[in-house]
């Protein structure tokens, strides 16, 4: 009965003696993991740190031209309407006309 105790005592003194081993022989492999990784954080803050002020400068320089384009949106309507208005009346004009120097003479639509 003695014998088996001991027999088995020695097993698992020979398994935990075993772990010991494997974890020594880990610990270079986990210490170099863990530089690369404390390195790959260092680089990806020093990256990534100024991003949130990038970002909200694109995000103000939008807004900006959507404002700017909004408030464009009614002088090239106003743009248009002239543009029409001034086709409308040379196009209804018989004779020919005179318009920056060109002679323009009045044709047919074609639709």
């Amino acid at each position: 009965m003695i014998v088996i105790v001991v027999c088995i005592n020695c097993a698992i003194a020979l398994i935990c003696l075993a772990a010991a081993w494997f974890f020594i022989k880990l610990k270079p492999t986990l210490t170099n993991m863990a530089k690369s990784l404390e390195m790959v954080e260092k680089q990806t803050h020093e990256v990534l740190y100024p991003a949130p002020k990038a970002i909200l400068q694109g995000q103000q320089a939008t807004r900006r031209s959507r404002i700017g384009y909004q408030q464009m949106e009614p002088k090239l309507l106003r743009a248009y309407q002239f543009l029409s208005l001034l086709n409308r009346l040379l196009l209804t004009q018989s004779q020919p006309t005179k318009l920056w120097g060109v002679v323009r003479r009045n044709r047919p639509r074609s639709y």
